[in-house]
């Protein structure tokens, strides 16, 4: 198996995150979903269709900068960029 192949499956494997945040007074505060304590998104479409979804149920909420996140690191998936959902 080459390396590149052994990275993308362990990052598959720990699962995923959305990151977002909320606008609140002037300040933007950042949070993710699920918590901690809680089991990952498996997989990063599935992850990017709850995004989807929480972008638009909270735009009118202040909810900004929508993008996925991998569940172990929390570094974003190569394609936040182009897919970030409210930029802000």
């Amino acid at each position: 198996m080459k390396f590149e192949d052994a990275k993308k499956y362990i990052k598959d494997y720990s699962g995923y995150r959305v990151e977002f945040e909320q606008q609140n007074g002037g300040i933007l505060a950042s949070d993710h979903f699920p918590d901690d304590d809680e089991d990952t998104i498996a997989t990063e479409e599935e992850a990017w269709e709850f995004a989807e979804c929480f972008a638009k149920a909270g735009k009118r909420k202040g909810i900004v900068n929508v993008y996925v996140i991998h569940g172990d690191d929390y570094t974003p998936v190569p394609s936040y960029r182009a897919r970030k959902l409210n930029a802000y």
